[in-house]
């Protein structure tokens, strides 16, 4: 039973991957859930049939909405109708999940890594945040998950603390110092995202977006020096090296790690100075 279970989430999969405006990051973090659930015990049941569900909304959401697409005019009135079909079907699994018994403690991270997407899904970021270091807490540990937590505690600060200009023509940070805090918590998570895999580029990438976002036009500049030199390496490039080595070594990350006095640094430009325990703080909304 828990076999055919798990190769009906796989097929699933199979036929999301297949789907134009599916984004790459979600599948993978779907094949994350579905690779935990494979390898869980009967605690988990109830979580693996919520993820089934899951699935299937998302399956529905992805076919009409590449249906849509293939039109030669499509109104936004349908968008948005099929937007608000997939929030509400995706609240009724998330209250399935939450309300489902799960007896161990890793069945309890994987609700909250299905409860982080379907949140996701419903542009929270607050309750994506909260359920990740749940997740994190129940001892499930991944370079995704720890993406998708500084991805998201970025999204918190964006979401909070800026605002469209009155001509739309800009953003306007309304707490700059709120801001950039939540920034320096959501570069410090990412920091722990690099894999030493191809994902460490996506990284980059959002670590430079953040530090241009928080004004810090050096740093956001050395990342998009990496991504640059990275893909200019090409994968033969890395082929070769490999045969060299005789065997892949692991990757160092693309800069060094933020230290403790970097931070203070930062806190002190910011007409502050916040100690590494405040600025990793819980209550993001409160800075």
């Amino acid at each position: 039973m828990h076999q055919n279970a798990i190769q009906l989430i796989y097929d699933k999969l199979d036929e999301l991957r297949t789907s134009d405006t599916m984004s790459a990051f979600s599948h993978a973090f779907y094949e994350l859930i579905a690779a935990r659930l494979a390898t869980a015990g009967s605690g988990a049941a109830s979580v693996l049939l919520a993820f089934t569900d899951f699935l299937a909304v998302e399956l529905n959401y992805h076919r009409h909405l590449s249906a849509l697409a293939a039109r030669e005019r499509t109104l936004v009135s349908d968008l948005e109708s099929l937007g608000e079909k997939r929030i509400v079907n995706l609240q009724a699994i998330a209250e399935t999940i939450a309300a489902g018994p799960a007896t161990d403690r890793d069945a309890r991270g994987l609700q909250h890594l299905i409860l982080a997407e379907c949140h996701y899904h419903q542009r929270r970021s607050a309750a994506v945040i909260s359920h990740l270091r749940m997740a994190l807490d129940c001892g499930i540990d991944h370079y995704l998950l720890h993406f998708a937590l500084g991805y998201n505690i970025y999204a918190f600060a964006v979401e909070q603390f800026a605002v469209p200009s009155s001509d739309g023509t800009e953003v306007v940070i309304t707490d700059e110092e709120a801001f950039l805090r939540n920034c320096l918590v959501a570069l410090s998570v990412l920091e722990t995202s690099f894999s030493g895999t191809d994902f460490d580029t996506e990284v980059c990438w959002w670590m430079g977006h953040i530090f241009d976002s928080a004004g810090m036009a050096d740093a956001a500049a050395e990342m998009q020096t990496h991504i640059a030199v990275a893909e200019a390496a090409g994968d033969a490039d890395r082929e070769e090296q490999l045969e060299r080595d005789g065997q892949a070594g692991e990757a160092e990350p693309p800069l060094p790690r933020i230290t403790d006095e970097e931070i203070a640094e930062a806190g002190r430009l910011l007409r502050g100075s916040f100690p590494l325990s405040d600025v990793l703080g819980d209550e993001l909304g409160d800075e």
